[in-house]
């Protein structure tokens, strides 16, 4: 029974690799070149089921420009230690999961132990952002669970910052719509992410609702290095980020990596910050103060 329902999982990968809408037959030339990602499927969805031991979140400072002293914000990683095959980065393992139909079971996970991690803060709590896929974030149970996973473990819901990209606006507009306004009614931010990196409609920015715009790292790189390219891309991101706070959007800027890019951002008029420079992501331990601990 076991082997049928492998078999009946690589052939339904393989379905939907080609287009959904269609029948797969398994067979060994179906499972030659996609086994090591069923397998990396089938382990993923068995450390889920088990409770996600082998899962873990890091957490990525986001400074706020104009405040250094005040505490950071973060964004939670998700990092996954194979008992086989040991880290396994999110790239490789997160396109596996949405093809295999655990994407929205993985978020679920995500979003309770962001929740749990920054219930162990102590008051005034930092805000945690929290990337979701687009199966997730316009699934029937998104808003409960979220509701659930604040209430369980007593989260303000403006603690709680929701980021989707760019593909679920092209997906599933309408009801990514309508799911950002709810969140936002419950007081919960929602940010456009890598805003830059894809096909940076600037009418997403007027017809979503959305609190925060994330600009993708590839912008940054292009700025502070003194040359009349970097003077364009600066113009550029100052553009974005003027028309973004005209709409009542905050921009956050991702992969800030030199004093360079930090002091120039700061000229251009960015919300918040985050990158190397800012801090590297690590354990929510390293971040809490002496006498903090985690909710068990």
């Amino acid at each position: 029974a076991a082997a049928l329902l492998r078999g009946a999982d690589v052939a339904l990968y393989n379905a939907k690799a080609n287009g959904r809408g269609r029948a797969s037959f398994f067979s060994d030339a179906t499972a030659s070149g996609i086994g090591s990602k069923h397998t990396l499927a089938a382990d993923l969805r068995r450390c889920i089921q088990e409770g996600g031991s082998s899962l873990r979140l890091v957490l990525q400072p986001v400074r706020r420009l104009g405040a250094p002293a005040a505490p950071p914000d973060f964004e939670a990683l998700l990092r996954w230690t194979h008992e086989a095959y040991g880290p396994i980065p999110p790239g490789s393992f997160i396109p596996v999961a949405e093809r295999s139909g655990i994407a929205s079971a993985l978020d679920a996970w995500v979003l309770n132990e962001a929740c749990r991690i920054i219930a162990g803060f102590p008051a005034p709590q930092p805000v945690i952002a929290v990337n979701v896929t687009p199966y997730f974030l316009v699934s029937s149970d998104f808003l409960a669970t979220v509701d659930a996973c604040l209430a369980r473990h007593g989260i303000a819901a403006d603690r709680l910052c929701i980021e989707m990209t760019e593909r679920v606006l092209l997906e599933d507009f309408a009801p990514a719509r309508r799911v950002t306004q709810e969140l936002i009614r419950r007081g919960i931010s929602v940010a456009l992410d890598d805003f830059g990196a894809g096909h940076a409609s600037f009418g997403y920015l007027s017809e979503v609702p959305l609190t925060k715009v994330k600009l993708d790292r590839s912008l940054t790189a292009a700025i502070g290095a003194g040359t009349p390219a970097a003077e364009r891309a600066a113009a550029i991101v100052r553009g974005i980020i003027g028309m973004c706070h005209q709409l009542g959007h905050q921009v956050v800027v991702e992969g800030v990596e030199t004093a360079a890019q930090l002091a120039l951002l700061e000229t251009l008029g960015a919300d918040m910050v985050q990158g190397w420079h800012i801090g590297r992501p690590a354990p929510a331990e390293d971040f809490l103060p002496p006498a903090g601990r985690l909710a068990a």
